[in-house]
């Protein structure tokens, strides 16, 4: 009943776009946003029943996937002119499924899960790779991600370095942000990222991380301007020539938005920034980041 509620909603929205004339058809037809943040997809990916994440989508800009409650993977594809219908990903229909995330050459879909036989234990982070007709079985990612914790939240570079959230131990529920570089066909042992990313605290709270694909920066969310509460906001940190990541800044607050922001991604053409904030995904003009940046220099 509230599938069919959603897509007679997405029907009366107006949801199927047809191209018409240059790029008007990505990002499902939405009129891109400014220096301020907006609502992205209201209705259709934003709103009731969306889960805590951010839009993965495709470098051809023709798949759109996401979570929503109860946790599964949902997409939407750009197909003969027009955006198709909100669906579940078959693959993972018998799963719970959570954060889809593109490899850079579009060829892998990771996401995780705590139920596909043969996982570690708790969640782990999986991978599927596309066939030419869909997707392979499912693929633990494996040791030394993951383990008997959780692993999740994962994002990659261009050479298939994987950014993620995993064990902390210390920080507010053991959890902080961890990197693995992809070197000779596996994963190195992860590595925490020291401080200034993860603060040493008890009511520290630093997870949800997007790693820029060239790993010039690197997003996530953060408590630290009021640490005593779980209330987070967007942070960037850029990384120096030495390899150093510099002391964060508040992107919220440079954006104006005030409210618990989580889950922050950039579109595959750099353009635009999207983040969580409550059952609402909003995305902003990129530029903020490069305004940023230049600040810092």
């Amino acid at each position: 009943m509230k599938q069919r509620f959603l897509l007679v909603l997405i029907s009366v929205l107006g949801f199927n776009v047809t191209c018409g004339q240059s790029n008007v058809w990505k990002y499902l037809g939405q009129k891109p946003p400014g220096g301020s943040p907006e609502i992205f997809a209201p209705g259709i990916i934003s709103g009731k029943g969306r889960m805590h994440c951010f839009p993965a989508i495709s470098q051809d800009w023709k798949e759109i996937y996401w979570m929503a409650i109860p946790p599964k993977i949902y997409f939407v594809e750009y197909r003969d002119g027009r955006w198709s219908d909100p669906e579940v990903l078959l693959l993972f229909e018998e799963y719970v499924c959570m954060r889809p995330f593109f490899s850079y050459d579009n060829e892998r879909l990771y996401f995780s899960t705590a139920n596909i036989p043969g996982g570690y234990g708790s969640l782990d982070i999986w991978y599927v790779e596309r066939t030419g007709v869909g997707y392979s079985e499912p693929v633990n990612v494996g040791a030394p991600i993951n383990t008997e914790k959780l692993e999740t939240q994962q994002t990659c570079t261009k050479d298939g370095t994987i950014y993620y959230c995993g064990w902390v131990e210390g920080k507010k529920f053991n959890r902080g942000i961890l990197c693995s570089r992809y070197e000779d066909g596996k994963y190195s042992e992860p590595q925490i990222l020291a401080e200034p990313i993860n603060i040493v605290d008890t009511n520290a709270i630093d997870y949800t991380p997007y790693i820029a694909a060239d790993e010039t920066y690197l997003l996530f969310c953060s408590n630290r301007h009021n640490i005593k509460e779980e209330d987070c906001r967007i942070y960037v940190s850029f990384r120096s020539e030495t390899g150093i990541w510099n002391y964060p800044i508040n992107l919220s607050d440079r954006m104006g938005f005030d409210e618990d922001s989580r889950d922050p991604y950039v579109s595959p053409d750099g353009k635009y920034l999207f983040f969580s904030s409550g059952e609402n995904i909003y995305w902003v003009d990129a530029k903020i980041i490069d305004i940023v940046k230049g600040e810092t220099n």
